[in-house]
């Protein structure tokens, strides 16, 4: 279940009404690397899936925005 923190994150960032497009690629080895055109995160993952996660998790952390 999610935190109270979750929750207000979420609901920050779905009144925004924008779009925008997660690019998920599969590595040599298997692993997985979720990224979006100009921004310099990425997130990695045993699967897809995984890897989305992590990169959501960079961006919903605002750890893109403080460098």
């Amino acid at each position: 279940m999610a935190s109270t923190e979750e929750h207000s994150i979420v609901d920050e960032h779905t009144t925004q009404p924008v779009r925008t497009l997660i690019e998920l690629r599969q590595r040599d080895d298997g692993t997985w690397v979720a990224s979006q055109m100009d921004v310099d995160v990425e997130g990695t993952g045993e699967t897809g899936a995984l890897a989305a996660m992590d990169y959501c998790r960079w961006m919903a952390a605002g750890e893109y925005f403080d460098e």
